[in-house]
């Protein structure tokens, strides 16, 4: 049997991990679906939720926004240290992840802090 590398093994555990994170209840808040959903809210390519519109953003949603990137943060952390790999790369790949698992409709900001919608 052949054996899969250790970099292998180790990128698909933090795949794992990823695909557990998004599947967790913050992600499918009600609030932060009807604020994505409203275009309030977007997916940063960092990992993180950001204003689309800030100057339209009420308190509240501002706030909602700082509690989910300080969850998020937080499982991040954990993740890079059970890992060892960067909090950018995981931050990064839970990116990706939710992108894929989004609606067309979602906004997401690229790397050079552009928002678009999901088609």
């Amino acid at each position: 049997m052949k054996k899969l590398p250790v970099r292998f093994l180790s990128c698909f555990a933090i795949v794992v991990m990823i695909a557990a994170f998004t599947s967790l209840p913050m992600r499918a808040e009600p609030v932060l679906e009807d604020v994505k959903s409203a275009g309030l809210v977007g997916e940063r390519y960092d990992g993180y939720l950001g204003l689309v519109s800030a100057e339209k953003a009420p308190n509240d949603v501002r706030q909602l926004v700082a509690d989910v990137n300080a969850r998020r943060r937080e499982v991040y952390t954990k993740m890079s240290l059970s890992t060892g790999k960067s909090l950018t790369m995981i931050s990064g790949l839970t990116a990706q992840k939710q992108y894929e698992l989004a609606q067309s409709g979602v906004f997401f900001m690229d790397a050079a802090g552009r928002w678009y919608q999901k088609e």
